[in-house]
């Protein structure tokens, strides 16, 4: 569904070409499944082009960053698609393999799966702070 976007969206950033424009352009488009579209794209990619799978992988990466600090929208699914071509490029590079770039990614993907932790805590307070509000008019009726 969401693959000819994302391949927009990797050959724009391959290209070193500002994707934040793309981004808000196609904001809709931005949703749950995205991540999951990313994960398969990726794995495609990787078997599609095994020679240049680890080139693919930090592209990959590079978008994941980015789209990681996108501003506009809902930054829960952007973490979540963060996550996905994070987890994805580990694939290939591994830490047999690429030792510095694979550590990156793990201290990119810690540092998102805090991010989305911080915002579940959030959202679990907010709920909380609902269901007391919620309880306290009705105990008032």
């Amino acid at each position: 569904m969401h693959q000819d976007l994302i391949l927009h969206f990797l050959k724009a950033t391959s290209q070193n070409q500002d994707i934040y424009p793309l981004l808000i352009k196609h904001l809709n488009k931005l949703d749950n499944s995205f991540a999951v579209g990313l994960r398969e794209v990726a794995n495609r990619q990787f078997i599609k082009e095994p020679a240049n799978a680890i080139n693919i992988a930090r592209v990959i990466v590079k978008f994941s960053n980015l789209i990681q600090k996108f501003e506009q929208g809902n930054p829960a699914i952007y973490l979540e698609v963060a996550i996905a071509g994070y987890e994805s490029s580990l694939t290939v590079i591994t830490r047999e393999n690429l030792l510095p770039e694979w550590s990156g990614i793990q201290e990119a993907l810690d540092d998102t799966y805090q991010q989305r932790l911080n915002i579940l805590s959030e959202m679990i307070s907010e709920l909380k702070e609902y269901t007391f509000l919620n309880n306290t008019k009705k105990n008032a009726l």
